[in-house]
């Protein structure tokens, strides 16, 4: 059984070891995505003032300001952050079984399943897309079409994340190139493996703890606990890749990139028509990439 399972059913024993497990890894995903803000919470307890519900939502979807209008009102209560987080999720088609007041009293259930939610439909999925497409299954085929992308390789979408990835080294190669490091390899492949989590963890603030070295090599990670790192690692990739881009686009990066051009053509191309074509090469890539 999934120690990861969606939401906590009822009657599940919350202070068991896979439910201990399960809190630990929801939490360093809280601090994996507010470590992009400089944030970062103890326990789930922290969940319990909604302010932090409103930073991992305004991290994750910026566009929504959820901090800022919560403060606008004057009313900045744990109650009116959680009822602001809530509002938020459902006008986009999430659907809340519990009252804010149950994450304010500290109702352990209520409190993983709000993480869980957001989890799924924040970060493996963009909260724009329709509700009906952001779904587990879903997830899993574009976390999936990632990987292959990453590693230029094509996966059986009818097998696990979990056979895929760890059926070989794929993992280990999927590491190293968003680890964008060489490091030397230990005979110890789980060894090897905590340490490119722990230089991604430098690196990316992806927390390690999120996914344990033995099971990647004994092939048993839990699939939601796979899902919910590789989509961590998305993220940064993608953010990485839209700032590589900005920085081209920037005045230096502009200047930088005449440079190289007109070395490598020599006199052969005028300076000033070069200009030319790169700022108009510039201004058609921002307007695609909407940067």
């Amino acid at each position: 059984m999934s120690v990861l399972e969606g939401p906590v059913k009822e009657g599940y024993p919350l202070r068991s070891p896979r439910a201990m497990r399960r809190t630990q890894i929801y939490i360093n995903w809280v601090n994996s995505v507010l470590g992009e803000a400089g944030g970062h919470v103890e326990g789930v307890e922290a969940v319990q003032d909604g302010k932090v519900l409103c930073d991992l939502i305004d991290v994750l979807a910026p566009d929504a300001g959820l901090l800022a209008n919560v403060k606008a009102t004057g009313d900045c209560t744990p109650l009116s952050y959680i009822k602001a987080a809530l509002d938020h999720m459902k006008s986009h088609g999430i659907k809340i079984k519990f009252p804010p007041e149950d994450i304010i009293h500290n109702e352990i259930k209520s409190l993983l399943d709000i993480l869980w939610i957001l989890i799924l439909n924040y970060g493996i999925h963009f909260i724009g897309q329709n509700a009906f497409q952001r779904s587990v299954g879903i997830g899993k085929k574009q976390l999936l079409e990632w990987c292959q992308d990453e590693l230029d390789t094509t996966f059986d979408h009818r097998n696990t994340l979990t056979f895929n990835l760890c059926n070989g080294d794929w993992f280990v190669k999927l590491l190293e190139r968003v680890a964008g490091c060489s490091m030397k390899k230990s005979k110890d492949t789980a060894e090897y493996i905590d340490a490119l989590l722990t230089e991604i963890q430098d690196r990316y603030c992806i927390m390690k703890d999120i996914i344990r070295a033995s099971d990647i090599v004994d092939g048993t990670v839990d699939e939601h606990t796979l899902m919910i790192y590789l989509s961590l690692m998305r993220r940064r990739a993608s953010n990485s890749e839209r700032h590589r881009r900005r920085e081209m686009l920037s005045t230096d990066g502009k200047a930088a990139a005449l440079a190289k051009v007109s070395l490598s053509y020599g006199t052969i191309v005028p300076i000033s028509s070069l200009e030319r074509m790169l700022f108009l090469l510039i201004e058609c890539l921002s307007s695609v990439l909407s940067i």
